[in-house]
């Protein structure tokens, strides 16, 4: 049976449907191309539902009360559910960007940047290796059961900042700026096998070619630069998922930030 909300609660709900939906748009998964938009839109009106239901015995309903109910009051607080729902999805977004960063790297000091092919998830080209470190990162994403982490963390951050109550401060601008380190921290660690490998392949490529300068470094450098590459894939296989579980994980931190940032008296 569905629950009934109090007129007054109507304005309330949909404030919490705006900043579910943001989120669910740049979550991993949740924001791929592959998923229909009425799915998304279905899905965050059905997690909007349940999260009334459970606010309304909590402290957080009391305070979305007090909203304004003129149109220009609703349009800066809906403005301000979606900032926070776009800052929240937005840090779990930079922790993909790095996987895909990664493997873009590994995908051109192998040489595959020629074979590129269509990201089913974001519709852009990159690289193979890249295409399948985002798609098993989104594996992980699912099995590991870290997005039920994030969805307690969509609901959990409406008792920090009830509906209605986002405050955009500077310290919410100062911690998106912040998650450009991430970027490369993370893509770093996880493409730091192919860098090191395959830097020195290449320099003593270079060293051969001074010494034999009758040999063709090229015709030997590509399938030596790609073997070594897909041995580095196989043998760090293992390592990558600890990595990229780790960055997906680390990204919470950001995410619980950007939901306090936004709260009343930050």
């Amino acid at each position: 049976m569905w629950p009934a909300f109090p007129p007054d609660q109507l304005v309330v709900f949909f404030l919490i449907f705006f900043r579910i939906l943001a989120v669910l748009m740049l979550l991993p998964v949740f924001s791929a191309r592959t998923v229909y938009d009425p799915a998304k839109l279905g899905l965050a009106f059905f997690m909007a539902i349940v999260t009334t239901s459970f606010l309304q015995g909590h402290d957080a309903m009391p305070l979305a009360n007090d909203v304004p109910m003129d149109f220009g009051g609703l349009v800066l607080a809906i403005a301000g559910e979606i900032f926070l729902g776009v800052t929240m999805g937005f840090v779990v977004t930079v922790a993909i960007d790095a996987i895909n960063y990664a493997g873009n790297v590994a995908g051109f000091e192998m040489g595959l940047t020629v074979a590129n092919a269509i990201d089913p998830s974001s519709g852009l080209q990159n690289s193979i290796i890249s295409n399948f470190y985002v798609m098993f990162a989104s594996m992980i994403f699912i099995v590991t059961g870290l997005y039920l982490k994030f969805v307690e963390g969509i609901v959990a951050g409406f008792l920090k900042v009830g509906p209605g109550q986002v405050i955009v401060s500077a310290g919410s601008l100062h911690s998106l700026v912040e998650l450009g380190g991430t970027i490369f921290v993370g893509a770093v660690s996880i493409g730091a096998p192919w860098i090191i490998v395959l830097l020195l392949a290449k320099v003593s490529l270079g060293l051969m070619a001074r010494t034999f300068p009758q040999m063709n470094v090229f015709f030997v450098g590509f399938p030596l630069t790609i073997g070594l590459g897909l041995f580095i894939f196989a043998v760090s296989l293992p390592f990558a998922y600890a990595a990229i579980y780790a960055t997906l994980e680390g990204s919470l931190t950001p995410f619980w930030a950007a939901i306090k940032a936004a709260a009343p008296g930050s």
